[in-house]
């Protein structure tokens, strides 16, 4: 009985274990398929699917952060407009990281935001465009060619976008097929020509990516293969049939389109809006029904992240990584283990390794000669590559104001040493330019002014650059100027210019700060000059001017009826400009400082010796920004013309007083401002809204000995706006002697 009772115990201990194996026998194989899989055992085909969303699209790099932390291998990448972008950028060989890095650029580079601006950052434009700022006039993008004024093909170009997407991915040209790419691609885009969806699968991978995201009508075409092609949401902002046509097992798929807005459609823009949302959501809806149920579909909740809120990326990444964890139990089942994961990563990350260029050549399609274009590059041939350094050259070379388009390409079969390609397209509405522009200035007290205005440029006139520019205006002050401008070299540096022109103006004359009349000074001049510029933030010129003219007073004023002049002189001038805006100044320098000796040998009726000086200043801390802003005027020998007198009053020029209503010989004034932008003001109005105050001193003096004496004290605060016409401000000035004063003004101050 014992004996036959340990063998029953011996075998009911012997089933409990073989029932223990094998209920382990699964986690062990699973175990043992993630450590490594069998020889000859195929793991499922994943197809990665990326929808179009603008910033919305940063989501993407959340979700390819989470995949990577699971060890989830993709096979095929497709996507749509920024979705194409990152999924492109994947494909290269970029890791979610580095996406991550370049998306939200918490490193100090410009934000995206900026880089779907064709304006290349101020300092990086020449200075003769940077000339242009200064004034009141507005480019409208009008131009004249082949007898016919042109627009451009979109409000936005995509240079700054181009370049980034360039310097991202600056080995993937002139593919056979992206196919050969690390990880096999798609992108969609549209052929405008005829509505037709086109699969981009070869070609240069950074055109392909922007021809997928260019709105039409925001962003010009892409032209590829003779194609004009736009974004590829029009058609399939989910390109989830493209990658079942590619035979994958199973789609990773993230949709980050913005939803159809339910709200009240209140004007023109909204209405176009919700119509392209009906249209993109329409098209997504179909390629839904293709999902699959071993598919994984995940749609981040963006909220009210809109397509253009790039300065929301970070925050996108964010919510991107949290709509994929939600999914974590399906996506572990497509995960690899690590021998599996190292042999992914090799094949799909793009190895680091330094370039060294073949020889430099220009695509130019321009009238400028190639030299010219040269002298902006510091690459050369036997010299390693240097991506920063490239796109900075080329965004000088953008900056000079001509080109449509400015890109290059690294062409050849040995991966480490390549030939450059720049490529250079002029403006297809030039090279004739026009620009008009508004000023106006009233103060309440029955006072105001207006000035209408236009300019004619006419550039590249031949191949070192040569430009005929014309202003016209009607107005407060009236008149023209036309200038041929020259330069000597194909360095751009030494130039020669010559000026003719008339204008009219009106000045009032005042006893203390009653006006007591006003007089029209009107003139005729010529000039030539000749120059060289500092880079593209200073300009050194030396100038001789004949001038001739009357003053008549219009208006009753004591002791002065009119007279005659004539004027001939001789100057030198240094000129500096590095604002990183023109309008509203959060950083930089401007200012002039000028000599001038009139010359009665060449009709000179006065004989006098005059300098004069003016700058501003400004820096920033966040949104606030501090300004000084300084003026000095007065002449050192000789009986200065009257209609050379200096001249304060108006706004932060004694803001309390009356618009030139205090005149000398000689005048110093300063102001200090300090200025805060309005958080939120762009995103409510569309425009940046400023409020600040200033403090002012100055006065105008007979004698220059009396240079800063006496001075009158007053300051103001004000409202400025940034309007499609320019700066618009306004403003409450006061002075320590009770004079006070209300303006509104429409134009530029520095």
């Amino acid at each position: 009985m014992l004996c036959v009772q340990c063998i029953k115990n011996g075998l009911r201990w012997l089933l409990y274990l073989l029932a223990a194996s094998a209920m382990a026998l699964p986690a062990q194989q699973h175990a043992a398929a993630q450590a490594e899989p069998r020889e000859g055992a195929r793991r499922p085909k994943i197809g990665l699917v990326l929808s179009g969303g603008g910033a919305r699209g940063c989501a993407h790099v959340g979700v390819l952060q989470v995949l990577e932390e699971l060890h989830i291998p993709i096979d095929f990448v497709v996507g749509t407009s920024m979705g194409a972008i990152v999924g492109g950028a994947y494909a290269y060989g970029l890791s979610a990281d580095e996406l991550e890095s370049s998306v939200v650029r918490s490193d100090g580079r410009r934000p995206w935001s900026s880089l779907l601006m064709d304006a290349p950052q101020r300092d990086r434009e020449s200075f003769r465009r940077k000339e242009e700022d200064r004034g009141f006039l507005v480019d409208f993008g009008l131009g004249y060619r082949d007898g016919q004024f042109r627009l451009p093909k979109g409000i936005l170009q995509g240079q700054n976008l181009e370049l980034e997407l360039l310097q991202l991915l600056p080995e993937a040209h002139d593919l056979q097929s992206f196919d050969d790419l690390r990880l096999p691609f798609r992108a969609v885009a549209v052929d405008l020509a005829n509505g037709a969806e086109v699969i981009l699968r070869s070609g240069n991978l950074a055109t392909a990516l922007r021809a997928s995201m260019s709105l039409p009508g925001v962003l010009a075409p892409a032209q590829i293969d003779g194609q004009s092609l736009v974004d590829g949401g029009l058609v399939r902002n989910l390109p989830v049939g493209i990658a079942l046509r590619h035979d994958v097992d199973v789609m990773v798929i993230v949709d980050v389109g913005t939803p159809v807005d339910s709200e009240e459609v209140a004007s023109v823009i909204d209405v176009s809006a919700q119509m392209l949302a009906i249209l993109t959501q329409q098209n997504v809806d179909r390629s839904l029904d293709l999902i699959r149920g071993t598919d994984v579909f995940m749609r981040p909740a963006l909220g009210d992240i809109s397509s253009a809120d790039f300065d929301r990326a970070a925050e996108a990444v964010a919510i991107g990584r949290a709509a994929a964890l939600l999914h974590r139990s399906e996506l572990e089942e497509l995960s690899v283990g690590e021998r599996a994961w190292a042999q992914y990563l090799q094949k799909q990350r793009r190895p680091k390794q330094r370039i060294r260029i073949a020889d430099v050549f220009i695509d130019n399609h321009s009238v400028l000669s190639d030299e010219v274009i040269k002298r902006y590059l510091h690459a050369a041939s036997g010299e390693e590559l240097d991506l920063d350094s490239l796109r900075v050259d080329l965004e000088d070379l953008f900056g000079r104001g001509d080109f449509e388009r400015v890109a290059f390409e690294l062409v050849g079969p040995d991966e480490q040493e390549k030939d450059l390609i720049v490529e250079v397209e002029p403006k297809s509405w030039g090279p004739t330019y026009l620009r008009l522009g508004l000023a106006l200035e009233a103060d309440f007290r029955g006072q105001s002014g207006f000035i209408l205005a236009g300019q004619i440029n006419r550039r590249e006139i031949n191949e070192l650059g040569a430009e005929w520019r014309t202003d016209l205006q009607v107005g407060a002050q009236s008149g023209f100027n036309t200038e041929f401008f020259q330069p000597l070299n194909t360095d751009g540096d030494y130039f020669v210019s010559a000026n003719v022109g008339a204008n009219t103006r009106e000045i009032d004359a005042f006893s203390g700060t009653k006006r007591i009349g006003f007089y029209d000074i009107r003139s005729a001049y010529t000039n030539v000059s000749v120059g060289l510029f500092a880079g593209n933030w200073g300009r050194l010129s030396a100038r001789m001017t004949r001038l001739s003219g009357d003053i008549d007073a219009q208006v009753s004023v004591p002791g002065f009826t009119g007279q005659d002049f004539d004027d001939a002189f001789l100057s030198l001038e240094y000129e500096l400009d590095t604002l990183d805006n023109a309008e509203f100044p959060f950083r930089g320098v401007i200012g002039a400082v000028q000599y001038v000796s009139a010359e009665p040998a060449l009709g000179a009726t006065e004989d006098y010796e005059q300098i004069a000086g003016s700058g501003a200043a400004f820096v920033s801390a966040g949104r606030t920004t501090i300004g000084l802003l300084a003026t000095v005027e007065s002449v050192l020998t000789g009986d200065l013309p009257i209609y050379r007198s200096s001249t304060l009053g108006g706004f932060l020029q004694l803001s309390g007083l009356e618009r030139n209503s205090i005149v000398g010989l000689n005048k110093a004034a300063v102001a200090g401002i300090v200025r805060q932008q309005l958080r939120g003001s762009v995103e409510a109005f569309g425009f940046p809204v400023f409020v600040g105050l200033s403090c002012e001193a100055g006065n105008v003096y007979q004698h220059r000995s009396d240079l800063f004496r006496d001075l009158r004290y007053g300051g103001s605060t004000f409202l400025g706006l940034g309007t499609p016409l320019g700066p618009a401000y306004l403003a409450f000035g006061l002075m320590n002697g009770g004079d006070k004063a209300v303006y509104i003004y429409l134009g530029q101050i520095f």
